[in-house]
């Protein structure tokens, strides 16, 4: 991509809307791993419990 090496700006503006977006999905996945673990001790709690 020849247009980067004429508009540097464009290209750390580009790397920052990536980043952002990286540090987005980051965000959401570490939110969905929190819920997954809420879940799993749960159910760890409940296999400890003998009925």
């Amino acid at each position: 991509d020849l247009n980067l090496h004429f508009n540097p700006h464009m290209m750390l503006l580009r790397m920052r809307d990536e980043k952002e977006m990286l540090k987005q999905e980051w965000a959401e996945q570490l939110e969905s791993l929190k819920q997954l673990n809420k879940s799993d001790n749960l159910l760890s709690s409940f296999d400890a419990v003998d009925v």
